[in-house]
This record gives C-alpha cells, sequence and structure tokens, in this order.
C-alpha cells in the first residue's frame, strides 16, 4: 500500500493496488469525517478557537499564533487545549450514537 495524492487537488488517499475500490470508499469516507469535522467546529467552536484552530493546523506555533492575534502564548494554548476537548467529547459522542 503507498499513499498517492491526487494530481487535481492536496487530497492524499490510500492506493491498494489489490483493490481501487477500496481506496475510493477510503477518500468517500474521509471526506464526510471532514465535513462532520466541520460541522463540530462550527457548532462547538468559540469564535476565538476557530481563529486559532486554523494557524495551528497550517502548523504555526503556539508563539507565532500568539502574534497574530496579538493574545499571549497562554490564551493559544488553552484554546488549542479546549478544540482538543471539544473534538474528543463529540467524537465520543458520535461513536456511542453509531452503536
Amino acid at each position: 500500500m503507498q499513499y498517492l495524492q491526487n494530481e487535481n487537488s492536496k487530497e492524499n488517499f490510500l492506493f491498494n493496488s489489490e483493490s481501487q475500490w477500496r481506496s475510493t470508499e477510503d477518500l468517500v469516507l474521509a471526506k464526510e469525517n471532514n465535513a462532520e469535522l466541520q460541522k463540530l467546529f462550527n457548532d462547538s467552536l468559540s469564535g476565538f478557537e476557530k481563529k486559532v484552530l486554523e494557524p495551528y493546523l497550517n502548523g504555526s506555533s503556539y508563539n507565532e499564533i500568539a502574534m497574530m492575534l496579538h493574545v499571549n502564548k497562554k490564551s493559544v494554548d488553552n484554546a488549542v487545549q479546549r478544540i482538543r476537548s471539544k473534538v474528543a467529547r463529540n467524537y465520543h459522542l458520535s461513536e456511542i450514537s453509531n452503536c
């Protein structure tokens, strides 16, 4: 198995030479999970948490994010911890509801 990148986008998907169907199914599931996460972020994150999330996901350090948002590093750290907690809590609840 290997990971390939779609030429028309930045989406990576799993390529299994034995089964193209599995690759397509994995890609669809990944897109569905992405849509669920976006809904979660829109519904449960505060405005500040949303401002922190984007640069954090793009690899910015806590210091860089703090400078961008004109806040202290601890505020960024607290926001990231709240985001993680909300994602974990909502992921756990969705797993329970899918049983």
